[in-house]
């Protein structure tokens, strides 16, 4: 014999979890465009930093136990031919120990064409290492941000610092 089921049926629950289950389905879906968008996004900026390579070039100016002074050429570079024609579109600079007092500042000048590359010079802040957090950030001189094929770069240090030890400057180049 067959148990009266008859008596568990109540049209009421079944309306409210009906509610329940299209609200959650509207929820899902929603969730799964949003995925979609953010991937798409992700995707485009994605093909962007591929469709502009960036070469990095970084320059050991000063041995990292090295006190640093000031000086015009604390270092220099040959332009190779894989860099001709880029611009320069980034710059860093790094110090091994940190200043306790004053800004060490960096400048790269262009050598073949006689121009600061630099308008606004390369800093790194008082009792930090890198210019990557530099309350004032450097300001590349569009004028003169290209290289060619044999141009000498010359890292120049406008200003140590105190106690500052070590000099790297790092470069990006990228084709116009």
């Amino acid at each position: 014999m067959a148990p009266d089921l008859s008596a568990s049926f109540n049209p009421d629950l079944i309306a409210t979890n009906s509610d329940a289950a299209s609200s959650a389905l509207a929820e899902a879906n929603a969730a799964s465009a949003a995925a979609v968008a953010a991937n798409s996004k992700i995707t485009a900026q994605s093909a962007a930093w591929e469709a502009v390579p960036i070469r990095v070039v970084v320059i050991k100016c000063i041995a990292d136990d090295t006190a640093l002074t000031v000086a015009d050429g604390k270092a220099y570079f040959t332009v190779p031919i894989e860099l001709n024609g880029m611009n320069l579109v980034s710059v860093g600079a790094h110090v091994y120990t940190v200043s306790s007092s004053g800004l060490p500042t960096f400048q790269i000048h262009n050598l073949t064409d006689a121009q600061d590359m630099l308008s606004t010079l390369l800093t790194i802040d008082a009792t930090e290492k890198d210019s990557k957090d530099a309350a004032t950030p450097a300001v590349i001189n569009t004028t003169y941000d290209d290289v060619a094929t044999g141009d000498e770069l010359r890292f120049d240090c406008d200003l140590a610092g105190t106690s500052t030890k070590g000099m790297e400057i790092r470069m990006g180049f990228s084709a116009p």
